[in-house]
Protein backbone atom coordinates (compact mmCIF):
# COMPACT_ATOMS: atom_id res chain seq x y z
CA UNK A 1 0.00 0.00 0.00
CA UNK A 2 1.14 3.57 -0.61
CA UNK A 3 0.72 6.61 1.57
CA UNK A 4 -0.79 9.90 0.48
CA UNK A 5 0.43 10.66 -3.03
CA UNK A 6 -0.23 13.29 -5.67
CA UNK A 7 -2.44 11.03 -7.76
CA UNK A 8 -4.99 8.27 -7.31
CA UNK A 9 -5.68 7.64 -11.01
CA UNK A 10 -3.30 7.04 -13.93
CA UNK A 11 -4.82 7.10 -17.41
CA UNK A 12 -2.94 5.99 -20.51
CA UNK A 13 -2.99 6.61 -24.22
CA UNK A 14 -3.03 3.35 -26.19
CA UNK A 15 -1.25 3.49 -29.57
CA UNK A 16 2.51 4.16 -29.38
CA UNK A 17 2.26 4.40 -25.58
CA UNK A 18 1.15 0.94 -24.44
CA UNK A 19 1.00 -0.83 -27.78
CA UNK A 20 2.46 -0.69 -31.27
CA UNK A 21 2.23 -2.44 -34.62
CA UNK A 22 4.16 -5.71 -34.61
CA UNK A 23 7.05 -5.90 -35.35
CA UNK A 24 7.08 -2.11 -35.94
CA UNK A 25 5.17 0.37 -38.08
CA UNK A 26 7.87 0.59 -40.81
CA UNK A 27 8.50 -3.17 -40.85
CA UNK A 28 4.81 -3.96 -41.07
CA UNK A 29 4.30 -1.45 -43.89
CA UNK A 30 7.07 -3.09 -45.91
CA UNK A 31 5.82 -6.61 -45.15
CA UNK A 32 2.25 -5.80 -46.15
CA UNK A 33 3.26 -4.04 -49.36
CA UNK A 34 5.42 -7.00 -50.34
CA UNK A 35 2.34 -9.21 -50.00
CA UNK A 36 0.79 -6.95 -52.63
CA UNK A 37 3.78 -7.41 -54.88
CA UNK A 38 5.06 -3.90 -54.17
CA UNK A 39 8.81 -3.61 -53.66
CA UNK A 40 9.40 -0.44 -51.66
CA UNK A 41 12.70 1.08 -52.69
CA UNK A 42 15.06 2.28 -49.95
CA UNK A 43 13.14 0.19 -47.45
CA UNK A 44 15.57 0.90 -44.66
CA UNK A 45 13.81 1.70 -41.38
CA UNK A 46 15.37 5.17 -41.09
CA UNK A 47 14.18 6.14 -44.56
CA UNK A 48 10.65 4.93 -43.92
CA UNK A 49 10.68 6.58 -40.49
CA UNK A 50 11.44 9.87 -42.25
CA UNK A 51 8.44 9.42 -44.56
CA UNK A 52 6.26 8.43 -41.63
CA UNK A 53 7.43 11.46 -39.68
CA UNK A 54 6.41 13.80 -42.45
CA UNK A 55 2.97 12.23 -42.78
CA UNK A 56 2.25 12.01 -39.07
CA UNK A 57 3.31 15.59 -38.39
CA UNK A 58 0.65 16.62 -40.89
CA UNK A 59 -1.80 14.29 -39.18
CA UNK A 60 -0.93 15.82 -35.82
CA UNK A 61 -1.87 19.27 -37.09
CA UNK A 62 -5.21 17.99 -38.34
CA UNK A 63 -6.05 16.42 -34.99
CA UNK A 64 -5.02 19.48 -32.97
CA UNK A 65 -7.19 21.59 -35.25
CA UNK A 66 -10.12 19.29 -34.42
CA UNK A 67 -10.37 17.60 -37.80
CA UNK A 68 -12.06 14.58 -36.23
CA UNK A 69 -10.71 11.29 -37.50
CA UNK A 70 -11.62 8.59 -34.99
CA UNK A 71 -15.11 9.45 -33.81
CA UNK A 72 -16.79 6.97 -36.14
CA UNK A 73 -15.81 3.98 -38.24
CA UNK A 74 -16.58 5.92 -41.41
CA UNK A 75 -14.44 8.91 -40.44
CA UNK A 76 -11.61 6.65 -39.41
CA UNK A 77 -11.63 4.68 -42.65
CA UNK A 78 -11.65 7.87 -44.75
CA UNK A 79 -8.95 9.56 -42.68
CA UNK A 80 -6.55 6.62 -42.48
CA UNK A 81 -6.97 5.68 -46.12
CA UNK A 82 -5.94 9.23 -47.01
CA UNK A 83 -3.00 9.04 -44.59
CA UNK A 84 -1.79 5.78 -46.13
CA UNK A 85 -2.23 7.23 -49.62
CA UNK A 86 -0.04 10.17 -48.57
CA UNK A 87 2.53 7.81 -47.09
CA UNK A 88 2.65 5.73 -50.26
CA UNK A 89 3.24 8.89 -52.26
CA UNK A 90 6.13 9.76 -49.92
CA UNK A 91 7.53 6.26 -50.52
CA UNK A 92 7.21 6.62 -54.27
CA UNK A 93 4.54 3.91 -54.59
CA UNK A 94 1.97 4.42 -57.34
CA UNK A 95 -1.57 3.86 -56.07
CA UNK A 96 -4.00 5.62 -58.43
CA UNK A 97 -7.08 3.71 -57.28
CA UNK A 98 -6.06 3.74 -53.55
CA UNK A 99 -6.16 -0.05 -53.59
CA UNK A 100 -2.89 -0.32 -51.65
CA UNK A 101 -3.98 2.38 -49.18
CA UNK A 102 -7.29 0.62 -48.55
CA UNK A 103 -5.46 -2.67 -48.05
CA UNK A 104 -3.13 -1.06 -45.49
CA UNK A 105 -6.10 0.37 -43.61
CA UNK A 106 -7.80 -3.03 -43.49
CA UNK A 107 -4.65 -4.80 -42.30
CA UNK A 108 -3.83 -2.19 -39.66
CA UNK A 109 -7.36 -2.70 -38.31
CA UNK A 110 -6.62 -6.30 -37.35
CA UNK A 111 -5.72 -6.94 -33.69
CA UNK A 112 -3.19 -9.64 -34.63
CA UNK A 113 -0.89 -6.97 -36.04
CA UNK A 114 -0.34 -5.32 -32.62
CA UNK A 115 1.70 -6.06 -29.51
CA UNK A 116 2.45 -4.42 -26.18
CA UNK A 117 5.70 -2.59 -25.73
CA UNK A 118 7.89 -4.76 -23.47
CA UNK A 119 7.77 -2.16 -20.69
CA UNK A 120 3.96 -1.83 -20.67
CA UNK A 121 2.83 -4.81 -18.61
CA UNK A 122 5.52 -4.48 -15.91
CA UNK A 123 4.67 -0.79 -15.45
CA UNK A 124 0.93 -1.42 -15.33
CA UNK A 125 1.33 -4.22 -12.81
CA UNK A 126 3.55 -2.10 -10.59
CA UNK A 127 1.08 0.78 -10.62
CA UNK A 128 -1.87 -1.51 -9.92
CA UNK A 129 0.01 -3.20 -7.06
CA UNK A 130 0.76 0.23 -5.62
CA UNK A 131 -2.95 1.02 -5.43
CA UNK A 132 -3.46 3.29 -8.43
CA UNK A 133 -6.68 3.09 -10.42
CA UNK A 134 -5.79 2.59 -14.09
CA UNK A 135 -7.59 3.43 -17.29
CA UNK A 136 -7.25 4.26 -20.96
CA UNK A 137 -8.35 7.29 -22.95
CA UNK A 138 -7.59 6.82 -26.62
CA UNK A 139 -8.31 8.13 -30.09
CA UNK A 140 -8.99 4.73 -31.56
CA UNK A 141 -11.70 2.71 -33.24
CA UNK A 142 -14.18 0.67 -31.22
CA UNK A 143 -12.18 -2.53 -31.63
CA UNK A 144 -9.56 -1.24 -29.19
CA UNK A 145 -11.33 -3.04 -26.33
CA UNK A 146 -11.02 -6.34 -28.21
CA UNK A 147 -7.33 -5.62 -28.76
CA UNK A 148 -6.75 -4.81 -25.07
CA UNK A 149 -8.41 -8.08 -24.13
CA UNK A 150 -6.26 -9.97 -26.63
CA UNK A 151 -3.13 -8.35 -25.18
CA UNK A 152 -4.13 -9.28 -21.63
CA UNK A 153 -4.33 -5.83 -20.07
CA UNK A 154 -8.08 -5.18 -20.10
CA UNK A 155 -8.54 -6.65 -16.58
CA UNK A 156 -6.13 -4.04 -15.21
CA UNK A 157 -8.27 -1.16 -16.48
CA UNK A 158 -11.09 0.36 -14.44
CA UNK A 159 -12.21 2.53 -17.34
CA UNK A 160 -11.65 2.46 -21.11
CA UNK A 161 -12.81 5.51 -23.04
CA UNK A 162 -12.43 5.21 -26.80
CA UNK A 163 -13.20 8.01 -29.24
CA UNK A 164 -14.79 5.57 -31.69
CA UNK A 165 -17.39 4.71 -29.05
CA UNK A 166 -17.91 8.14 -27.54
CA UNK A 167 -17.90 10.43 -30.58
CA UNK A 168 -15.31 12.78 -29.03
CA UNK A 169 -11.54 12.64 -29.23
CA UNK A 170 -8.40 14.15 -27.79
CA UNK A 171 -7.46 16.96 -27.44
CA UNK A 172 -11.07 17.75 -26.48
CA UNK A 173 -11.02 17.93 -22.66
CA UNK A 174 -14.41 16.24 -22.55
CA UNK A 175 -12.96 12.84 -23.37
CA UNK A 176 -10.69 13.05 -20.32
CA UNK A 177 -13.54 14.38 -18.22
CA UNK A 178 -15.73 11.47 -19.30
CA UNK A 179 -13.19 8.96 -17.98
CA UNK A 180 -12.77 10.87 -14.72
CA UNK A 181 -16.52 11.14 -14.20
CA UNK A 182 -16.92 7.39 -14.63
CA UNK A 183 -14.24 6.88 -11.99
CA UNK A 184 -15.68 9.64 -9.77
CA UNK A 185 -12.22 11.19 -9.75
CA UNK A 186 -11.12 14.82 -9.89
CA UNK A 187 -8.61 16.05 -12.50
CA UNK A 188 -6.04 17.14 -9.93
CA UNK A 189 -5.88 13.60 -8.55
CA UNK A 190 -5.29 12.03 -11.97
CA UNK A 191 -2.30 11.81 -14.33
CA UNK A 192 -2.28 11.07 -18.03
CA UNK A 193 0.52 9.21 -19.81
CA UNK A 194 0.89 9.58 -23.57
CA UNK A 195 3.38 9.95 -26.40
CA UNK A 196 2.10 13.15 -28.03
CA UNK A 197 3.03 16.53 -26.50
CA UNK A 198 0.04 18.41 -27.89
CA UNK A 199 -2.75 15.86 -28.14
CA UNK A 200 -1.93 14.00 -24.91
CA UNK A 201 0.12 16.08 -22.51
CA UNK A 202 -1.02 19.64 -23.16
CA UNK A 203 -4.65 18.54 -23.41
CA UNK A 204 -4.50 16.78 -20.03
CA UNK A 205 -2.70 19.67 -18.37
CA UNK A 206 -5.33 22.09 -19.66
CA UNK A 207 -7.95 20.16 -17.69
CA UNK A 208 -5.88 20.34 -14.50
CA UNK A 209 -4.50 16.80 -14.66
CA UNK A 210 -0.90 15.78 -14.23
CA UNK A 211 0.82 14.44 -17.33
CA UNK A 212 3.83 12.38 -18.37
CA UNK A 213 5.26 12.37 -21.90
CA UNK A 214 6.57 9.03 -23.19
CA UNK A 215 9.45 9.80 -25.56
CA UNK A 216 10.91 6.44 -26.51
CA UNK A 217 13.11 7.78 -29.30
CA UNK A 218 14.35 10.93 -27.61
CA UNK A 219 12.78 13.28 -30.14
CA UNK A 220 11.30 15.66 -27.57
CA UNK A 221 14.44 16.54 -25.63
CA UNK A 222 13.43 20.20 -25.41
CA UNK A 223 10.02 19.46 -23.89
CA UNK A 224 9.74 20.98 -20.41
CA UNK A 225 5.99 21.18 -19.78
CA UNK A 226 5.80 17.89 -17.87
CA UNK A 227 8.02 14.95 -16.87
CA UNK A 228 9.46 13.04 -19.84
CA UNK A 229 10.30 9.33 -19.69
CA UNK A 230 11.97 6.99 -22.15
CA UNK A 231 10.28 3.89 -20.70
CA UNK A 232 6.95 3.23 -19.02
CA UNK A 233 8.85 1.59 -16.20
CA UNK A 234 9.92 5.11 -15.16
CA UNK A 235 6.30 6.26 -14.73
CA UNK A 236 5.75 5.02 -11.16
CA UNK A 237 8.75 7.00 -9.93
CA UNK A 238 7.84 10.29 -11.63
CA UNK A 239 4.21 10.37 -10.45
CA UNK A 240 4.94 9.69 -6.79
Amino acid sequence: MRGMARFDVVLFDAGETLLRPEPSFPDLIVRLLRRRGVAVSHDKPAWIDSALGSVFRAMDDLVVNREHFSTSAERSRTFWTEIYARLLAELGVSDPDTGHATYLYDEFSKPEHYALFPDALPALRELAASGYTLGIVSNFESWLTTLLERLGILPLMSVVVVSGDEGIEKPDPEIFRLALDRLEASPERAAYVGDNPRIDVEAALALGMGAVLVDRRGVHDGFRTSPVVRSLEQVPAVIR
